[in-house]
């Protein structure tokens, strides 16, 4: 972006006028979905939602957060996007216990194919409903990073490069330090730029970085 003034995120402040609120006005669910539906059902199920019951309520969650506009009822100059998820969630299971269940949530109108199977293997008993979501959060986030950087060496033409230096992205080693420096340089950015549309103003950045690692 030409002239756009950098942050200490690394990038310009342009970013902050495309948070996830913005995907979730223009509409895009999809995003949102790919993203975001494993926080929501592995929280739903460390709350003690049974396997069928936590996947309904995330599918009818997703329709209604999209179909009630809900992002649009908030006040997106206050808290992150993380939380107001959440927040959203809890409000949502809470009404959907006081209706009645006699009628099938959500018309039986289904959007999302989940694989829940997947998803219960990333389930520890060990982790509060709050912190099930915060772990599943960053875990979502970090793979969206990996993904982009994969996408990035691929269309130039580099993806053995990348399938050599993944395993060493993370925590590993590689003989080639100069190319391993770059891609984890990149990576970090990736994660900053995904980490920053999360969050409402440059002020709140590193402290939701701090806690994106913390709950890993």
């Amino acid at each position: 972006m030409t002239g756009a003034r950098e942050t200490s995120a690394g990038g310009p402040r342009g970013w902050f006028a495309t948070t996830r609120w913005t995907y979730v006005a223009q509409g895009n669910l999809d995003e949102i979905v790919r993203l975001y539906w494993r926080p929501v059902y592995l929280h739903l199920r460390r709350k003690g939602e049974p396997v069928e019951d936590a996947k309904d309520l995330t599918q009818d969650f997703f329709t209604a957060f999209l179909e009630k506009d809900y992002a649009g009822q908030a006040d997106r100059s206050r808290g992150r996007f993380r939380s107001f998820l959440l927040a959203a969630t809890d409000h949502f299971v809470a009404n959907a216990r006081a209706r009645s269940r006699a009628v099938k949530r959500g018309g039986g109108a289904k959007i999302l194919s989940l694989d829940v199977e997947t998803a219960e293997h990333l389930l520890s008993l060990d982790d509060p409903p709050e912190r099930a979501f915060d772990r599943q959060w960053a875990a979502a986030l970090l793979d969206d990073a990996m993904s982009a950087l994969e996408r990035e060496y691929a269309a130039r033409g580099q993806s053995d490069a990348f399938a050599a230096l993944k395993p060493a992205l993370v925590s590993g080693t590689c003989e080639d330090r100069v190319a391993l420096h770059r891609a984890r340089k990149r990576f970090r950015k990736l994660v900053r730029e995904r980490v920053a549309r999360t969050v409402a103003s440059p002020d709140e950045l590193e402290g939701e970085l701090r806690h994106l690692f913390d709950s890993l």
